[in-house]
């Protein structure tokens, strides 16, 4: 008979990604998306986005969750930085007060 532990995530690479974004940037939220969303979002940097926007145009192209945890803006922010590597973009966004 087989047993199943429960599913654990290893959100250590989240965490390191987050603290240094908010290290450089201050209050913000990180998305993590595949490399190629970097092609179409470059031209966005600097504008205010709401998250149903965001779903629209990327959402393909976002990972529906990162480490377990949800992987979207939830209110309307400022994409204020990118971070791209060969397998992923980082999206940094500044919540709107």
């Amino acid at each position: 008979m087989l047993f199943q532990d429960q599913l654990t995530y290893d959100t250590t690479g989240r965490r390191a990604v987050e603290t240094r974004m908010q290290l450089i940037h201050g209050d913000v939220t990180v998305v993590k998306a595949k490399s190629s969303i970097a092609a179409s979002i470059l031209q966005l940097k600097g504008r205010e986005l709401s998250p149903e926007q965001t779903e629209l145009m990327f959402g393909s192209m976002i990972y529906s969750d990162w480490g377990g945890e949800s992987n979207m803006i939830e209110c309307t922010s400022v994409l204020v930085e990118l971070e791209i590597n060969q397998a992923s973009c980082y999206l940094v966004f500044k919540p709107q007060s």
